[in-house]
C-alpha cells in the first residue's frame, strides 16, 4: 500500500498504520480500494482543490481513474495472432511462436481489464460516508452534498450582486446544480442568473421575473440529466407561472437519452445507471463550465457545443 502522507510503499502484513503514522482507513484486499486511490478520486474531481464538486462527480472520477478500456489491447491482440499464423505459414515459425506468446499475454491484459469494474455506487457512498464519519472532512470539503442558498447571504443586496447585468437565464433540474455552479462562479463569469425550477433560490424569482419582463429577447436556457424526464422539461418550464417566460426563447442544453449513448467519457459510468439515462453531473465540472460557456455564447444545446470542440480539438477527455 503506498502512504498518502509520506508517499513509502507500507507492506500488508505490517497492519494499518504506516511507520510515518498515518492511519490507512481502506483495506485494499476487503475493500477493493485504497486510500490513494480514494484521495486521487477526490483530486480529480477538484481538479486539484480549485472546483466545488457533487457527489455524482466523485463517483464518475473514480470511476474513470478504474475504467481502463480493453479495445486497443485486444484489437493489438487479433493483430498478432493474425501475424503469428501468417508467419507460420510462409516466414519463421520461431517469430510466429513469438508473436503468438505476445498476442497471449496482450489477450490476458484485455481480460484483466475488462474484469476490472468500479465498485458499484451504493458500495462507494459507504465508503465516503465512513470516510466522513472517521472525521477526514478536509479533503471532502468542496463537496457539495445539500442545496445551500436557499436563504440570501447577510450582506446580500439585489443591486450590487446584478451591477453586472443580467445576460440570460440558466433553469436546471435539480437544485443542487444551482449550488455547483454558484460556487465556481459561473454566474458572475457568464453574467447569468441561475435558478432550480423548483424555484430554489426562492429569493431570486423576483429578480428572474422582473429580467424577463424588462428585456424581451432574454434567453433562457434549460440543463437537465439525460433522461426521459429531462427531456420533458421545457413543457415544464413554460407552465411556470411564477417566472411567465411568455414567448422568450428557450435554448435546452440538456442531453437526451441517445446523446449520453454517445459520450465516450460516460463510458466508465453508465453500468451504474439505467441505459440511456446519466446525471448531468457525472461530467466533470470543467468540462461543464466549458460546454456550457460555448452553449452560451453560440446558443446551440450542449451536445451540439460538445460536437463542437471534440472537432476542433479532439477527444481530449476534457469532459471527463
Amino acid at each position: 500500500m503506498k502512504c498518502p502522507e509520506c508517499a513509502s510503499k507500507h507492506p500488508y502484513k505490517y497492519g494499518m498504520k504506516c511507520s510515518c503514522g498515518y492511519v490507512f482507513l481502506f483495506n485494499p484486499k476487503a475493500d477493493h480500494v485504497s486510500d490513494g486511490k480514494f484521495l486521487a478520486a477526490i483530486r480529480r474531481a477538484s481538479a486539484n482543490d480549485t472546483y466545488f464538486f457533487t457527489p455524482n462527480q466523485l463517483y464518475a472520477a473514480y470511476c474513470r481513474l478504474t475504467h481502463k478500456s480493453a479495445k486497443w489491447p485486444l484489437i493489438i491482440a487479433i493483430i498478432l495472432t493474425i501475424a503469428a499464423v501468417i508467419c507460420r505459414i510462409q516466414f519463421s515459425k520461431q517469430l510466429s511462436l513469438v508473436l503468438g506468446l505476445a498476442a497471449i499475454v496482450i489477450f490476458v491484459v484485455a481480460g484483466v481489464r475488462a474484469l476490472n469494474r468500479p465498485l458499484i455506487r451504493d458500495t462507494w457512498d459507504r465508503y465516503v460516508s465512513r470516510w466522513m464519519a472517521d472525521g477526514r472532512t478536509k479533503q471532502l470539503a468542496r463537496m457539495i452534498t445539500k442545496p445551500s442558498l436557499g436563504t440570501p447571504p447577510p450582506e446580500w443586496q439585489e443591486t450590487d450582486i446584478y451591477d453586472y447585468g443580467v445576460e440570460r437565464l440558466l433553469i436546471v433540474d435539480r437544485e443542487l446544480l444551482v449550488d455547483l455552479f454558484v460556487l465556481n462562479g459561473v454566474h458572475a463569469e457568464q453574467r447569468v442568473l441561475i435558478l432550480a425550477e423548483s424555484g430554489y433560490p426562492n429569493y431570486l424569482l423576483d429578480v428572474a421575473g422582473k429580467s424577463l419582463r424588462d428585456n424581451e429577447q432574454l434567453p433562457i436556457f434549460l440543463l437537465h440529466d439525460a433522461s426521459t424526464d429531462g427531456a420533458q422539461m421545457e413543457r415544464r418550464v413554460r407552465a411556470m407561472k411564477s417566472l411567465g417566460v411568455q414567448e422568450h426563447r428557450i435554448i435546452d442544453l440538456g442531453l437526451g437519452p441517445n446523446d449520453a449513448k454517445q459520450m465516450p467519457n460516460f463510458r466508465a459510468v453508465r453500468h451504474a445507471h439505467r441505459a440511456g439515462e446519466m446525471p448531468i453531473d457525472m461530467l466533470s465540472v470543467s468540462g461543464m463550465i466549458s460546454v456550457i460557456g460555448l452553449s452560451f455564447e453560440t446558443q446551440m444545446g450542449m451536445w451540439a457545443a460538445i460536437e463542437q470542440q471534440r472537432s476542433q480539438y479532439g477527444d481530449t477527455g476534457s469532459f471527463g
